[in-house]
């Protein structure tokens, strides 16, 4: 390959003055794998505080773990989108060297005639948002021809030929993919999409707290349910004892002792029941937090005690405020808004499709040609020269443009139809809740009053058992009755401090952001929004 040949023929292409190319944007980079996400851990005294499982939560939960990578594929794709809009550089090069015999003659010795070419070409085009494409174009090449005698030797040759051409191109769609709306649709609507999908990344942080303090709390009942077994067994014991007692001083009939033991094998029934709904609590608890647990000792207890009710001042001023502040904060519904936001634009696209088609296409081109050198063929230049063409099509009936409408239509209607249930959906849960907590805290003060009453009742009832003064049945009533009466309390409490969380979730002030990060204050876990704080 004649290499001097084709490096004369860029030589040419170097006549024409391209303007450098815009800065590379960010480049997508693989990292490195995940790993264990989901580690096996132990805690000192095999306990854990509310606001370290929160922590753990927005590190390991599997959940929130796959909304990122959501949100990360979703980056990939608005990226994608916007591909088609890069500046295109093109080239290409070619050399051949075909020789071709001659037939002889008597009066010529044996020839062949022998044609060289080299060719490179280059182009840059610049697509824009709005249908227009304009590019540059540069065109070189070299020939030569001749006569070869048998011996390789020259006979006769031309002159070698130069040429150039160089000139700008504009292409343009002045129907059909005509403007921003039409062209540039799919990468404003994947970045739109990918703006959601980051809301929707960051609501999942809440979601997932709120689900880890939801097993939290279920985690403390359990642990409270199990204390109140055990001291309603240990009276049971205590009954036996003065029952047997009681039969052997003839004050009783020895049928009691049945009763009495049945009794207590049904509250050691009950402790056996809650110890094992005290396992399931921590288990669940350390799956909400995404932990392992190839052991139950790697599923802690709870360290903390519920919350203590406080007077639901909010009431007073209605729950107005609460949803201001749940419609101003709500990250999934400031998603679902984008997502109506991106059909919007997919829907605008799509009825830009009901036009028929007619494209512009135009070239402008100075060219040069010389013989014998390369400096010959740079000193004479004829420009201009042009061409331009339209296109025209418009398909009758045009039914795929149509059903394209329909179905952007409606996913439109879809997207509309739940961003406004969502927002109904938000201030149904408002109100509930917050008419929750005032009955939540009278329940709360009603069930410790029981609480402290049967615990005096209690103990009265067992003194005046012991003194013959009473029945064995009442004695067990009147306990059975007092341990119903303590499980009401701690369930008042736990379903006090699970709607203080379900507040805070719906009025999007259980998780607040840092620099990016998601953060949850131990004051969020435990009390009331402020009443009035809309934002």
């Amino acid at each position: 390959m004649n290499v001097r040949a084709v490096s004369r023929a860029f030589a040419l292409m170097a006549l024409v003055v391209i303007p450098g190319l815009p800065a590379a944007g960010e480049v997508a980079k693989a990292t490195a794998p995940l790993g264990s996400v989901f580690p096996v851990m132990t805690f000192p005294d095999n306990r854990i505080s509310l606001i370290e499982a929160v922590r753990l939560t927005l590190l390991h939960d599997p959940n929130l773990r796959l909304a990122e990578q959501q949100a990360v594929a979703a980056k990939g794709i608005a990226q994608t989108a916007s591909g088609p809009f890069d500046p295109l550089l093109v080239a290409n090069a070619s050399y051949s060297d075909l020789k071709t015999p001659l037939t002889p003659s008597p009066f010529t010795a044996s020839t062949d005639s022998e044609s060289k070419t080299a060719v490179a070409g280059l182009s840059l085009a610049f697509p824009f948002r709005d249908g227009v494409t304009a590019g540059v174009v540069a065109d070189g090449g070299w020939t030569s021809n001749r006569l070869v005698g048998g011996d390789q030797s020259v006979v006769t040759a031309n002159p070698d030929v130069y040429n150039a051409e160089v000139g700008f191109t504009l292409d343009a769609a002045l129907l059909r993919g005509r403007g921003v709306e039409a062209t540039g649709a799919a990468e404003k609507a994947a970045r739109i999409n990918w703006e959601a999908s980051e809301l929707s990344y960051r609501h999942a942080a809440s979601t997932s707290v709120l689900n880890t303090i939801a097993a939290y709390w279920s985690l403390v009942g359990a642990q409270e349910q199990l204390q109140i077994a055990k001291k309603t067994l240990a009276l049971s014991a205590r009954n036996a004892e003065v029952t047997r007692a009681l039969i052997a001083g003839d004050e009783i009939p020895r049928a009691e002792l049945s009763r009495v033991l049945a009794s207590q094998a049904a509250d050691q029934g009950q402790v056996a029941a809650a110890e094992r709904a005290v396992t399931e609590a921590r288990v669940a608890l350390a799956i909400a937090v995404g932990l392992s647990v190839p052991e139950v000792a790697n599923a802690p207890l709870a360290s903390d005690p519920f919350p203590v009710p406080e007077k639901p001042a909010l009431l007073a001023a209605g729950p107005g405020d609460l949803i201001a502040a749940a419609l101003d904060r709500r990250l999934d519904r400031k998603a679902a808004l984008k997502l109506m936001e991106a059909g919007g634009v997919l829907l605008a696209s799509a009825r830009t499709g009901l036009r028929p088609k007619l494209d512009f296409h135009g070239r402008i081109t100075a060219a040069t040609v010389g013989a014998s050198s390369l400096s010959n063929a740079g000193s004479d230049w004829t420009f201009p020269s042009f061409a331009a063409s339209l296109a025209f099509e418009k398909p009758l009936g045009n039914h795929a443009a149509r059903g394209q409408v329909l179905q952007q239509e409606a996913a439109w209607n879809q997207q509309t139809i739940g961003a406004a249930d969502l927002e109904r959906v938000i201030k149904a849960a408002v109100v509930r809740i917050t008419r929750s907590l005032g009955e939540a805290a009278e329940q709360v003060a009603r069930a410790q009053e029981a609480t402290t009453f049967y615990a005096r009742t209690v103990d009265d009832e067992n003194e005046k058992y012991r003194g013959g003064q009473s029945t064995l049945i009442d004695t067990i009533t009147t306990r059975q009755l007092g341990t119903s009466a303590d499980l009401a309390y701690t369930a008042a409490l736990e379903q006090w401090a699970l709607l203080v969380a379900q507040l805070r979730f719906e009025t999007g002030t259980l998780v607040d952001e840092e620099a990016g990060r998601s953060v949850v204050r131990k004051e969020s876990l435990l009390s009331l929004p402020a009443p009035g704080a809309a934002k």
